[in-house]
């Protein structure tokens, strides 16, 4: 049986027909798969995708690394943890920045860490769920009332509307979430619409 020195990489899912693309390894199949119940390997930290996200540029440029300071939240937020960000979009931001900049250094890294938690909260965990069916056991997970900041603050949580018919919404200290779970290999951010901690 003679093999083309170019093997295709054909997918038949959702009816795709067409080539996705050409490689010259014979073995494609089996070196570029992983199995359904594997996440893909994330690079990112919560910092650097902090850093590159299009709409959290006013929030990742109050790290800065040159400073004692900003030195010492990127160490800490490149360590394993795992956190969980809740980082607010420009347009949120826009508002206080000259606010925040004005109350000094000690205050910015405060500012910078209550909004990151420890440990992995997932849109699951926040919202709670009726049933576990990944689990060997079937059980109903309720959604915390609030969680701890890295200073120690609550993040008062509120869940209103119903999962199931696409009207909840959930705001954690009077901000809306936005996107959820932008995964990273140290843990997870979402996007909420303004920041948490009020000046």
């Amino acid at each position: 049986m003679h093999l083309s020195s170019h093997r295709n990489w054909r997918s038949t899912f959702g009816g795709l027909k067409k080539v996705r693309g050409t490689t010259k390894d014979p073995e494609v199949v089996n070196h570029k798969v992983y199995w359904f119940s594997e996440h893909r390997n994330v690079c990112r930290t919560v910092l650097s995708l902090c850093r590159t996200h299009p709409f959290t540029n006013i929030f990742s440029a109050l790290i800065d690394p040159e400073t004692t300071s900003g030195y010492a939240i990127s160490h800490e937020l490149s360590l394993p943890g795992p956190f969980t960000g809740f980082i607010p979009v420009d347009n949120g931001m826009k508002q206080i920045i000259k606010q925040i900049e004005r109350k000094g250094n000690d205050f910015l890294v405060d500012f910078i860490r209550s909004h990151f938690t420890l440990d992995l909260w997932l849109h699951r965990d926040i919202t709670g769920s009726s049933t576990q069916p990944w689990l060997l056991y079937n059980k109903e997970r309720k959604a915390p009332e609030h969680l701890l900041s890295l200073t120690n603050s609550k993040l008062v949580i509120e869940n209103i509307g119903e999962i199931s018919r696409g009207t909840d919404l959930t705001h954690i200290n009077g901000s809306k979430i936005l996107r959820w779970n932008m995964r990273c290999h140290n843990g997870v951010i979402h996007l909420i619409d303004r920041p948490m901690m009020g000046l």
